[in-house]
């Protein structure tokens, strides 16, 4: 899509693209996020951040090996468990931690790294909120925080926050058949997506794009014409398709 682009999206170069790492995620600048030695970049609250490599510790902005005593077999400084949590990298699921930022997972539940699932009471692994949005958990509720449409229980996310889908905020949701027209909204102009006529301003939905009114004002009747004639335009008459040297 090309600008204006939908509120879950940002302007590159013309070209309307869901924010991630490789165009700088959130930010007004489409340049990739800054890669760092063992560490993977990514988009955290709509900006650039990133996420240490297993066995290394976020310090001061980077990602370094942990202290030596993360490696002792022992439980002790800021350490939740045995060589993980704290200073440490954090712990796999069923070791004790003290907050979400112990475990591997993000899910600190009644003192132990909980299992990343979409009913823990917790927002973990890619959730955007509590047990829901991401690509594993159901879509958020309204005023549920949020990076994308899909989200959102009714697909619009505006300011980073699950909003009611309208007619009028750039973004398909809803049972709209393209961007903000459609189902419950104004009917579609040409070569907009559609599932049925009602859903186009010409009244006719062929092959689920609208075109252009037949002159017949039937849909089912296409005029034959010569090769080259009006009707030959693929988002004309009721999109009528070449056989041979005639449009059908």
């Amino acid at each position: 899509m090309t600008p204006p682009c939908a509120a879950s999206q940002k302007d590159c170069g013309g070209l309307c693209v869901q924010p991630s790492p490789d165009n700088g995620c959130g930010d007004a600048s489409c340049n990739a996020c800054p890669g760092l030695d063992h560490a993977t970049a990514s988009c955290r609250d709509g900006a650039c951040a990133f996420d240490c490599d297993a066995g290394y510790i976020e310090n001061g902005g980077g990602c370094y090996p942990p202290p030596a005593g993360c490696a002792d077999g022992a439980k002790n400084g800021s350490e939740s468990d045995v060589d993980c949590g704290g200073d440490c990298p954090r712990c796999d699921s069923g070791k004790a931690c003290a907050s979400g930022a112990d475990c591997l997972t993000a899910a600190c539940v009644n003192g132990t790294c909980a299992t990343a699932s979409c009913d823990n009471g917790v927002q973990d692994s890619s959730e955007t909120d509590q047990d829901c949005g991401g690509s594993a958990c159901p879509p958020c509720a309204m005023g549920q925080r949020c990076r994308v449409g899909t989200d959102c229980v009714d697909g619009s996310c505006a300011d980073m926050i699950c909003r009611t889908s309208s007619c009028a905020d750039r973004t398909r949701n809803g049972n709209e058949t393209s961007v903000d027209c459609g189902g419950d909204c104004s009917p579609c102009g040409l070569n907009a997506t559609c599932g049925a006529d009602r859903d186009c301003s010409s009244g006719h939905c062929v092959d689920k794009v609208c075109r252009a009114a037949c002159p017949s004002g039937k849909s089912s009747q296409c005029p034959s014409c010569s090769l080259g004639g009006a009707c030959c335009r693929s988002d004309d008459f009721c999109g009528c398709v070449l056989d041979g040297s005639n449009c059908l």
